[in-house]
């Protein structure tokens, strides 16, 4: 992959939306065949879906979306998220399309924690320059490919082989994550994913729990909507 350094994009605008927006206006699913967007959750949480999969989110999560992908909090549901959606143009990976930062099997969703006032400030500065009249340019270019570094950044590590050797880690989380987005249909038992994580399940349900600030059987609830047919969860330890 290439050095995060030389990663640039153009800044084309920063959208902010918030509860009092969610009554306003409705919120349909969509692409953009020639952007990037970064979709930071401020505040609150709530489902994003992309490429017709749903995630739960919440405050600290940013979900990548691609070009030409189709992305969008979930329609005629009401919101309670705020969310700043930094968009992007020229953005070029080799072997990705452009305006593409993560290939289709890599979960779109990362987590800040230790840098999530980095990722705010950022945001909160492109939000405040971008709606002045006198032109930022510069300033807001720079800003935004602040925050495209990190993100990227971000999404390396997270694909580093020895990501699991940290349990202490978020990337380890986010890992965690992932899984259970991919498996969440199925009987899902706590000492199974502590096995399959080579860690004590009770300690998995504790650090998912202090790193993401929900417990592992909301998060498995909240793809699904209340439950899809089928799905059973079966759990051994009320902190799951």
């Amino acid at each position: 992959m290439p050095n995060s350094a030389v990663l640039e994009g153009q800044f084309v605008h920063l959208h902010f939306v918030d509860e009092k927006y969610h009554e306003q206006h409705s919120q349909l699913l969509h692409k953009h065949d020639d952007a990037l967007e970064l979709f930071y959750v401020m505040k609150g949480e709530g489902q994003y879906i992309v490429a017709g999969k749903k995630y739960f989110v919440q405050s600290g999560n940013l979900v990548i979306c691609n070009a030409g992908i189709m992305h969008g909090e979930e329609p005629f549901r009401r919101h309670n998220m705020e969310s700043y959606c930094c968009v992007l143009q020229g953005v070029s990976l080799q072997g990705l399309a452009s305006n593409t930062l993560s290939k289709p099997e890599q979960n779109p969703v990362l987590y800040f924690s230790d840098d999530r006032a980095a990722v705010e400030h950022i945001l909160l500065a492109l939000y405040m320059l971008d709606r002045q009249d006198i032109d930022h340019k510069t300033a807001l270019g720079q800003l935004a490919n602040a925050l495209l570094s990190i993100v990227y950044d971000k999404l390396h590590r997270r694909q580093q082989p020895n990501m699991i050797a940290d349990k202490n880690t978020e990337e380890f989380i986010q890992n965690i994550m992932q899984y259970l987005d991919t498996h969440y249909i199925e009987p899902l038992q706590l000492h199974e994913l502590g096995t399959r994580f080579h860690i004590s399940p009770f300690y998995l349900a504790h650090i998912f729990k202090a790193e993401t600030g929900i417990s592992m059987m909301k998060y498995v609830m909240g793809p699904v909507d209340q439950k899809k047919s089928g799905l059973k969860v079966d759990i051994f330890s009320p902190d799951f």
